[in-house]
């Protein structure tokens, strides 16, 4: 893809995913080869192609010629493409049900996750039975590189398309800008649907039923075997 469809892409990609943001948080990024990435404006509700932003993935820093200001986020970005080469685009959004979550203590284990393995499309976002659900990423300031570096580390040496960040929001991967406006919208579903599930749960007094990680991996081991690619 050129540089210019690229650049078109992102902000079509920005309508794709407006319901999940409020007025200008949440940015997007596409690859453009292993040395830069493309990156949304900081601070504008609406922007046009040419408002995006080349960023050096090794150092995170602009490398446009012109005087255009990228995401606060773009460090975050740029470490995840530096331990993801298979990754090729990335979505950070602030959505009410995934900041919802994020509000809430994770649960314990050894990488702290924030939506159990309640339900089968969780392999769609990369997850396996070891992770026990969409990681948790540990508080650091929005922007800073110690955030950048924390998440960063949860995506390193696996597929895992999707995390959450503790009091922040939501982030997830994929190997296009279309796939990763897709997961952000699958992650949304799901969220809706695991905080509906808390609640009945609750309300009306019984469990709620969650894989363990060895059924899980079954399951994905099945889905592997079936050679399924679509729909379930």
């Amino acid at each position: 893809m050129s540089l210019d469809k690229v650049r078109t892409a992102l902000v079509d990609a920005t309508s794709d995913v407006e319901a999940l943001n409020t007025s200008s948080s949440g940015n997007i990024s596409s690859r453009l080869n292993n040395k830069h990435f493309l990156v949304t404006p900081s601070g504008k509700n609406e922007f046009s192609a040419r408002d995006t932003v080349m960023v050096e993935v090794g150092t995170g820093q602009s490398v446009d010629q012109e005087h255009k200001r990228a995401s606060t986020e773009k460090d975050l970005h740029a470490q995840i493409y530096k331990v993801r080469p298979d990754n090729g685009a990335i979505v950070h959004f602030h959505s009410k049900l995934t900041i919802s979550i994020a509000g809430v203590s994770p649960w314990p284990a050894k990488v702290p996750y924030a939506i159990p393995l309640f339900h089968t499309d969780l392999w769609r976002l990369g997850i396996e039975g070891v992770h026990r659900g969409v990681p948790f990423a540990a508080y650091a300031h929005p922007g800073s590189l110690e955030l950048a570096i924390k998440v960063a580390e949860i995506f390193k040496g696996n597929f895992i398309k999707a995390a959450i960040m503790e009091r922040h929001g939501a982030i997830v991967l994929g190997k296009d800008i279309d796939e990763a406006v897709q997961n952000a919208l699958l992650l949304e579903h799901l969220s809706d649907a695991y905080l509906m599930n808390v609640s009945l749960a609750r309300d009306s007094g019984r469990n709620q039923l969650f894989f363990s990680p060895e059924e899980f991996d079954q399951f994905r081991r099945h889905v592997q075997q079936i050679g399924y690619v679509g729909k379930l």
